[in-house]
């Protein structure tokens, strides 16, 4: 799994857009989770601006609720992961661990 760690506004979701329309071409079927269909909106659009080929992202509520349309689906790119996990609780998360991978 890629992370990619960067501050807001430095360019996380436009490489986000990038992954997921290069896998797209190689013929995968991918979808970007965001936060909701504000941002979806948002994410389609700058998708177009960089004349790149998406799907519509999915929100947070339709990944968790497994409501999104195409069952063939191979990969899941997740913006503001962060965001994601603050929106099963509403008690703060201080600290998460992940598995680094080689």
């Amino acid at each position: 799994m890629k992370k990619i760690l960067r501050s807001r506004q430095s360019g996380r979701t436009d490489e986000l857009i990038q992954i997921c329309a290069e896998a797209e071409a190689r013929g995968e079927v991918s979808y970007i989770v965001c936060m909701d269909q504000q941002e979806a909106r948002r994410i389609f659009q700058r998708s177009l601006d960089m004349e790149l080929n998406i799907g519509f992202p999915v929100t947070f509520d339709e990944f968790l609720n497994n409501q999104y349309a195409a069952r063939n689906i191979r990969h899941f790119y997740i913006d503001n992961a962060d965001y994601l996990l603050r929106s099963l609780t509403t008690v703060d998360i201080q600290v998460i661990t992940m598995e680094q991978e080689d």
